[in-house]
């Protein structure tokens, strides 16, 4: 697997922080064989994981926590 820490090698784009513990230090690695990438949170260890290219997991990374931190505003359904 490739490892690359966020950052211009991956990608320009800028991660957004954890959506669990607010951590900026996110890894991602990637596997050509299975055509998956995931990033992970080394601060608390969430990840996200999804089939695309290295390059543009930036960008879902980014979309996760937009959607885990508006899903963390929503009241609880007893």
């Amino acid at each position: 697997m490739k490892k690359n820490r966020r950052g211009p090698s991956v990608s320009s784009t800028r991660l957004l922080a954890c959506p669990a513990c607010q951590g900026e230090d996110i890894d991602i690695e990637s596997s050509a064989e299975l055509g998956m990438t995931k990033a992970t949170c080394l601060d608390c260890g969430h990840s996200y994981a999804r089939r695309c290219c290295e390059e543009n997991m930036p960008r879902y990374w980014n979309a996760h926590v937009r959607e885990a931190n508006t899903n963390s505003d929503k009241p609880k359904e007893a």
